[in-house]
């Protein structure tokens, strides 16, 4: 009888150790993917919006020939905190987005939203607090942002209103103005109370231009494509204007212009900087058309001659109705000092 106790035994210790709490646990381990994942409990955005937020995607509607698809629980979790971030960002400091469920290969993101906090003031002021604002109204320029009073906070807007504050100031004058933003929450009323301080840090002029990263350009034709004239008061609508001017130029990979920090009072002297392009260019076209039949194109230009700004180029076209070559030579500016631009009114 003693080997059949001993079995006994090894039976008795086998079942204890398949009911045990560790290997009961390690059977319930949650699931590391999931076919399908959904929002549920949010009303204040669509379901389509928080996925989009959370950087989460379902599967296609046309998956018939595609493979399985398959999201990890790890992605659903940093889903889920993005969520929560995207609602927080809105005005929802309360909300919450937790991962649940998903036995049954659908994730379920959680959202509960709480309350939306709007907005209960706008203070706008200056620093220093006596501190002259040249044609600037602060009036104006509260009327002008994107942040009201009673309407829900977000971030955006708050973002966006430091941003309008310190541009109305740069758009009349004042090149180095700043905006200093601080919004104070009351989660018991739900409100948000936004000051902005704006520092002008003075009235100044265009000054001298310096222009740097010109390796293969004519300094003189960079000049004259800028739409601001030396000692007119402080634009910064004309220096994106002269920005988008040059980029234009197609002669530059990167283009900026700014007031250069250490300035002499009341003047911003310009600093013009650029990255030059490619010299050559090479087009080559293919088509069809039903009367065309096949069609190609082939275009060769080059943007500058020893050193000088001078785009010459060729272009030969051919199809079964017509074929012809065109050649072209174009100097920036030519007839003109400098880029004709209307008015802008300070």
């Amino acid at each position: 009888m003693a080997p059949a106790r001993r079995l006994s035994a090894l039976a008795l210790f086998l079942l204890a150790s398949f009911l045990s709490p560790g290997f009961l646990a390690q059977e319930a381990k949650p699931r590391e993917e999931f076919d399908d994942v959904r929002v549920v409990g949010c009303a204040a955005f669509t379901e389509k919006e928080l996925l989009a937020a959370g950087g989460l995607k379902r599967p296609s509607k046309l998956q018939i020939f595609r493979k399985r698809f398959s999201i990890k629980r790890s992605a659903v979790e940093e889903g889920a905190k993005e969520i929560q971030l995207f609602y927080q960002r809105n005005g929802y400091f309360e909300a919450t987005a937790t991962l649940r469920g998903g036995e049954s290969g659908v994730a379920e993101v959680a959202v509960t939203e709480g309350a939306a906090c709007s907005v209960s003031e706008v203070i706008l002021g200056l620093d220093p607090e006596d501190a002259p604002t040249g044609p600037v109204s602060l009036e104006s320029v509260r009327a002008s942002l994107p942040l009201k009073a009673g309407e829900r906070f977000t971030v955006h807007a708050y973002e966006g209103a430091q941003k309008a504050a310190t541009r109305a100031f740069k758009d009349n004058g004042f090149p180095f103005a700043d905006t200093k933003a601080e919004a104070l929450a009351d989660l018991a009323t739900h409100t948000v109370t936004v000051r902005l301080t704006v520092t002008p840090k003075g009235r100044a002029v265009f000054g001298p231009v310096l222009v740097q990263g010109v390796k293969h350009t004519e300094e003189v034709i960079i000049r004259r494509a800028l739409v601001f004239t030396e000692g007119e008061p402080y634009d910064q609508r004309l220096v994106e204007k002269s920005q988008n001017a040059l980029f234009a130029m197609g002669l530059f990979e990167s283009v900026a212009v700014f007031p250069k920090r250490k300035s002499e009072p009341g003047t911003a002297t310009m600093v013009v900087r650029v990255r030059e392009g490619r010299h050559h260019r090479v087009r080559v076209g293919l088509g069809y058309g039903t009367y065309e039949e096949v069609r190609w194109q082939l275009a060769w230009e080059t943007l500058r001659v020893n050193d000088r700004i001078l785009t010459l180029g060729t272009s030969v076209k051919s199809s079964a109705i017509e074929t012809n070559a065109t050649g072209y030579l174009k100097r920036p500016y030519f007839l003109f000092y400098r880029q004709l631009a209307p008015t802008v009114p300070i």
